[in-house]
């Protein structure tokens, strides 16, 4: 499939995403939220999304695409929250979790950065405590 071709594929597949999602109940990605730049198979996403299901989804929307080599997701989240309760929501998520020990983690909120410190004994438990901070 040529440049071209994937591009319009992509257009096609976006928009038929988009209403499946507000199908379901889910709030869709607005137009215009994102820009699609196809170069040579590969994809490059850039804007901005308010959740990371949004951004995950997306990227595996068009990683199905034939004649996808990669993809580049430079999505990044729009600001929901104060800062200041950043740090205390992450670790009452941290101690919700029973397969994570959240003593053991230590939260750091440095401006717009979360910065998660400690030790796990699985790498499924730093997953976990990773997607805490989403």
């Amino acid at each position: 499939m040529n440049t071209a071709g994937l591009s319009a594929a992509l257009l096609i597949h976006l928009k038929d995403f988009s209403s499946f999602r507000r199908l379901k109940g889910v709030r869709a990605v607005a137009e215009g939220d994102i820009k699609v730049v196809v170069q040579h198979g590969w994809i490059a996403l850039e804007g901005e999304v308010d959740w990371q299901y949004q951004k995950e989804t997306v990227e595996r929307l068009v990683r199905k695409l034939s004649g996808v080599l990669g993809i580049d997701n430079w999505l990044t989240l729009r600001p929901r929250v104060d800062a200041g309760d950043i740090q205390r929501s992450i670790e009452a998520a941290l101690k919700r979790n029973a397969e994570v020990e959240a003593d053991g983690i230590h939260v750091k909120v440095q401006g717009d950065v979360v910065i998660l410190e400690g030790r796990v004994h699985f790498w499924r438990q730093r997953h976990v405590a990773e997607r805490s901070g989403w």
